[in-house]
Protein backbone atom coordinates (compact mmCIF):
# COMPACT_ATOMS: atom_id res chain seq x y z
CA UNK A 1 0.00 0.00 0.00
CA UNK A 2 1.20 3.75 -0.70
CA UNK A 3 0.42 6.53 1.70
CA UNK A 4 0.96 10.16 0.56
CA UNK A 5 -0.04 13.70 1.32
CA UNK A 6 -1.38 16.22 -1.80
CA UNK A 7 -1.80 19.13 -2.27
CA UNK A 8 -4.71 19.76 -4.81
CA UNK A 9 -4.86 23.38 -6.50
CA UNK A 10 -7.68 25.22 -8.62
CA UNK A 11 -5.93 26.82 -11.57
CA UNK A 12 -8.72 29.17 -11.88
CA UNK A 13 -9.20 30.91 -8.45
CA UNK A 14 -6.21 29.83 -6.50
CA UNK A 15 -7.72 27.82 -3.66
CA UNK A 16 -6.44 24.80 -2.26
CA UNK A 17 -6.93 21.68 -0.57
CA UNK A 18 -4.74 19.25 1.57
CA UNK A 19 -5.49 15.93 2.01
CA UNK A 20 -4.17 12.35 2.41
CA UNK A 21 -4.16 9.23 0.81
CA UNK A 22 -3.61 5.71 0.52
CA UNK A 23 -3.23 3.35 -2.41
CA UNK A 24 -2.61 -0.05 -4.38
CA UNK A 25 -1.42 1.80 -7.56
CA UNK A 26 1.46 3.80 -7.95
CA UNK A 27 1.48 7.09 -6.75
CA UNK A 28 2.24 8.88 -9.62
CA UNK A 29 -0.94 7.12 -11.34
CA UNK A 30 -3.61 7.89 -8.29
CA UNK A 31 -6.32 9.64 -10.09
CA UNK A 32 -7.78 10.34 -7.08
CA UNK A 33 -8.54 14.08 -6.49
CA UNK A 34 -9.68 14.18 -2.98
CA UNK A 35 -13.06 14.13 -1.30
CA UNK A 36 -13.72 16.91 0.84
CA UNK A 37 -17.09 18.64 0.68
CA UNK A 38 -16.33 21.90 -0.54
CA UNK A 39 -13.96 20.73 -2.93
CA UNK A 40 -16.51 18.19 -4.66
CA UNK A 41 -18.14 21.05 -4.87
CA UNK A 42 -15.69 22.90 -6.31
CA UNK A 43 -14.70 20.60 -8.96
CA UNK A 44 -17.99 20.25 -9.90
CA UNK A 45 -18.31 23.98 -10.93
CA UNK A 46 -15.02 24.41 -12.40
CA UNK A 47 -14.15 20.81 -14.07
CA UNK A 48 -11.95 18.54 -12.84
CA UNK A 49 -9.53 19.50 -15.61
CA UNK A 50 -8.83 22.85 -13.94
CA UNK A 51 -7.49 21.40 -10.66
CA UNK A 52 -3.77 20.04 -10.33
CA UNK A 53 -2.70 17.74 -7.97
CA UNK A 54 0.89 17.79 -5.97
CA UNK A 55 2.62 14.90 -3.47
CA UNK A 56 3.66 16.77 -0.56
CA UNK A 57 4.89 13.68 1.33
CA UNK A 58 5.38 10.16 0.38
CA UNK A 59 5.00 7.89 3.55
CA UNK A 60 5.81 4.59 5.13
CA UNK A 61 2.03 4.06 7.01
CA UNK A 62 -1.54 5.59 7.22
CA UNK A 63 -0.64 6.60 10.52
CA UNK A 64 2.47 8.84 9.12
CA UNK A 65 0.33 10.44 6.00
CA UNK A 66 -2.72 11.11 8.74
CA UNK A 67 -0.39 12.63 11.49
CA UNK A 68 1.81 14.69 8.28
CA UNK A 69 -1.87 15.77 7.16
CA UNK A 70 -3.24 17.19 10.26
CA UNK A 71 0.39 19.00 10.32
CA UNK A 72 0.02 20.84 7.31
CA UNK A 73 -3.66 21.31 8.22
CA UNK A 74 -2.82 22.78 11.08
CA UNK A 75 0.52 25.10 9.82
CA UNK A 76 -1.52 26.64 7.01
CA UNK A 77 -4.86 26.84 9.58
CA UNK A 78 -6.31 25.40 6.11
CA UNK A 79 -9.83 24.91 7.64
CA UNK A 80 -10.02 28.68 8.67
CA UNK A 81 -8.41 30.39 5.88
CA UNK A 82 -10.63 31.01 2.89
CA UNK A 83 -7.26 30.03 0.40
CA UNK A 84 -8.13 26.54 1.30
CA UNK A 85 -11.03 24.24 0.72
CA UNK A 86 -10.28 22.11 3.88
Amino acid sequence: MNHYVYEVTNLVNGKKYIGKRSCKCPIEEDKYIGSGTLLKKAIEKYGKENFKKEILQVCNSEEEAYKKEIELIHIYNAVDNEKYYN
